[in-house]
């Protein structure tokens, strides 16, 4: 009977803590908003298409959800005119934390998500027409950025 009773205390110990390992990638779609000296707009840069990959840990807290890890993001753009052609290439290394808030009790369908994310450029590259720059030797590059996200996520329910 206390053979029992023990097996039982650690299986509902484990039910009531979980953790999940998980890894996430997508597509960025980078957009800059750039401006010459005189502070005229350069209609000439699109948009460029970069990945993202995060891996972390999640963790279940009293039916919430708390996930954390390290991200790399790549961002990139070209742009040009008649004369020139213009190419950046950055990619970021971040750490970032998520708290997903279940709004639906226990069906755990409907979350609200908070997150931040540290990240600084680990590599960069631009170029323009005939010149190529490593953007990590300038000091206006080496600096941390933090991203905020607010989140309505709907998750289709299971059977």
């Amino acid at each position: 009977m206390k053979k029992l009773i023990v097996i039982l205390c650690i299986f509902s110990a484990s039910v009531m803590y979980g953790q999940d390992v998980f890894i996430e990638t997508g597509l960025n779609l980078t957009e800059y908003n750039y401006k010459d000296p005189q502070g005229n707009n350069n209609d000439n840069i699109s948009p460029g298409a970069g990945y993202y990959l995060r891996a972390g840990l999640g963790n279940i807290i009293d039916n919430n959800f708390l996930y954390y890890g390290l991200s790399i993001q790549k961002y990139n753009a070209t742009g040009g005119n008649n004369t020139d052609s213009y190419q950046w290439d950055v990619t970021h290394l971040g750490a970032y934390g998520d708290y997903m808030l279940a709004l639906d009790g226990r069906n755990e369908s409907i979350f609200f998500t908070g997150g931040l994310e540290l990240s600084m450029m680990i590599n960069g590259n631009q170029k323009i027409g005939g010149q190529s720059f490593n953007l990590s030797e300038y000091d206006e590059f080496k600096v941390y950025g933090l991203t905020q996200s607010l989140d309505l996520v709907i998750e289709p329910m299971s059977c």
